[in-house]
Formats: structure tokens, C-alpha cells, sequence
């Protein structure tokens, strides 16, 4: 997933960009009926954010890239279609946040102008057509 957010401070403006992110975590569902399973996830995540460059490259000042550890927790479902055997439907929602962080804002020559804190919150909705290959059932 890759996302970027306009900033402006103080008239300096810049693009953030998410150049990454992954999580491991595990989940846990009831289910329902032969083909319905509503689950709970939660996990572990981590995005890095690329160089923010204020009023373009080469500019006055930037932001050096930075690595945000945090958590996500989510809630979903699966269903399995019976026309197609191994087909199934996936919808998920994930709120992931992560760690807030102090950021020197620094000028080109070098030294440091400001600083800025800067708090990450990501929410994300999923569908999936999922096919499973089940060869020793």
C-alpha cells in the first residue's frame, strides 16, 4: 500500500509519501454456518514513510524518511461460495496506528530549523475473491 499527504508548514509545502508497510498478527472467528466465518484480527504493523523535501527538491528544508511501529486490530468476514468449491468472498476492515514521533525539520545547509510531531493512523477496507486450492482433501 502506498499513500502520500500534502504538508505545509509555515508555508514551506512537501509531499509524504508511505513507500511501505507490513504486519504480522493472527485472528480468531466463529463459524457461523458451513460457509459464513466473521472473525476478529490484531497484529503488528510497520510503515516507512519516504524524505519529505519542503518547497521541492532542493529546497529550504526536509523531513528525513521515517519508520512507524504500531498495531492494527480488524474486524471481517468469509464466505465460501458452494458453485465453486475453494471460492471465497473476503471483506475486512483494519485500523492500524502507530507511534507517534518528534521530527527534526532541517535545512538544506544543515542545523535544524523546527521540529514537528507527527502521528500516523491508517484505515483500510478490503475485498478479496480468494481461491484455495485444496488437493489432499
Amino acid at each position: 500500500m502506498k499513500s502520500h499527504t500534502d504538508i505545509d508548514i509555515g508555508g514551506l509545502t512537501g509531499q509524504e509519501k508511505e513507500a511501505s508497510t507490513w504486519a504480522v498478527g493472527g485472528r480468531i472467528g466463529l463459524l457461523v454456518t458451513l460457509r459464513f466465518l466473521p472473525y476478529t484480527s490484531v497484529g503488528y504493523t510497520q510503515a516507512h514513510f519516504d524524505q519529505v523535501n519542503l518547497g521541492g527538491p532542493g529546497g529550504p528544508g526536509f523531513i528525513n524518511s521515517q519508520t512507524y511501529n504500531g498495531y492494527f486490530i480488524g474486524t471481517g468476514f468469509e464466505y465460501a461460495f458452494d458453485f465453486l468449491p475453494g471460492l471465497f468472498l473476503k471483506n475486512e476492515y483494519r485500523f492500524s496506528s502507530y507511534d507517534s514521533a518528534t521530527l527534526p525539520i532541517v535545512a538544506t545547509g544543515g542545523g535544524t530549523i523546527a521540529t514537528l510531531t507527527s502521528s500516523k493512523y491508517i484505515q483500510t477496507f478490503s475485498t478479496e475473491l480468494v481461491y484455495r486450492f485444496n488437493w489432499f482433501r
